[in-house]
């Protein structure tokens, strides 16, 4: 069986989990609270991929949904892959679930880039090297970058079945609250692709939808250049960047790919790939 903790961005991994499912011949599980699991929710995880959806009342920190996933490794006997989105909640509850149940656990990782019924891969881009995991007949715990997959089709002729269980909290213990937490503010933002709008392209409005259309198509998102804008962690696409001085640009923590209208524009110097060119719409149209 496949579990997947779907809540913090998890439901993504549910079209993964179901083809690794389905090549293993195994079942999925997704995981979710009872407040985030209302009909519509418990449906749509269905529809993603899950045979069975199980909600918990009322797990509200790190401690609890680690009691509550590693619970589910040590009672079920069948368990193959834990998978999750990676996140800040979501690799300290994997990590501390890993410690709970590490005698069951034969891989852990976070931030994985791609997995396969055979193995999973996290680059290490620095090194220019990468780390592989064989998946074992053992457990396997891993969370994926949030752009490792894209979101799965949802198929809402698909049947599956909701359960519901108690979680019991442990007297004095405190950790980390993720009631009340927006998911898109945790997911850990290193796979996601930036597209990074100059302030002039940011007033043209047939421009931008452009932009928008493309950060859609790639599961991106669209921040305009600002002086704000201090340090970008996934890869980026710089579109018409202004900047002159290298002061003026941001720090980019992954892959970088400029387009620009201009050759003096400092971000080509910089970037790992740029294109010069003085038809960006049409650039733009064909990405």
């Amino acid at each position: 069986m496949i579990v997947v903790f779907a809540e913090f961005g998890g439901e993504r991994q549910l079209g993964k989990a179901r083809e690794i499912a389905d090549s293993l011949g195994v079942k999925v599980i997704a995981v979710c609270s009872a407040e985030s699991g209302t009909k519509t929710f418990t449906q749509r995880l269905i529809s993603l991929g899950a045979d069975e959806v199980i909600k918990f009342n009322h797990p509200k920190n790190v401690f609890e949904w680690s009691e509550v996933l590693s619970s589910i490794l040590n009672g079920q006997t069948r368990v193959r892959l834990l998978l999750a989105t990676s996140g800040l909640f979501t690799d300290a509850i994997l990590g501390r679930v890993y410690a709970l149940s590490k005698d069951r656990v034969e891989s852990f990782a976070s931030g994985i880039d791609s997995l396969s019924e055979n193995e999973a891969t996290k680059g290490l881009r620095s090194w220019g090297a990468s780390l592989r995991f064989k998946l074992t007949g053992e457990v396997c715990v891993f969370s994926l970058k949030a752009a490792s997959n894209p979101m799965p089709f949802e198929d809402s002729m698909r049947y599956g079945k909701t359960t519901q269980k108690d979680v019991l909290p442990k007297p004095g213990k405190i950790s980390p609250s993720t009631a009340d937490v927006n998911p898109e503010e945790y997911i850990d933002s290193s796979g996601i692709l930036t597209l990074l709008v100059g302030k002039n392209l940011a007033r043209k409005g047939a421009e931008l939808k452009q932009v928008q259309r493309i950060a859609s198509k790639y599961k991106g998102k669209v921040v305009e250049q600002n002086s704000k804008v201090e340090e970008i962690y996934g890869p980026c696409l710089a579109i018409d960047f202004e900047g002159w001085q290298e002061s003026e640009l941001p720090t980019f923590h992954g892959e970088l790919i400029a387009i620009a209208s201009s050759r003096n524009q400092i971000i080509t110097r910089v970037a790992d790939t740029s294109s010069i060119t003085s038809e960006l719409p049409k650039v733009l149209e064909k990405l």
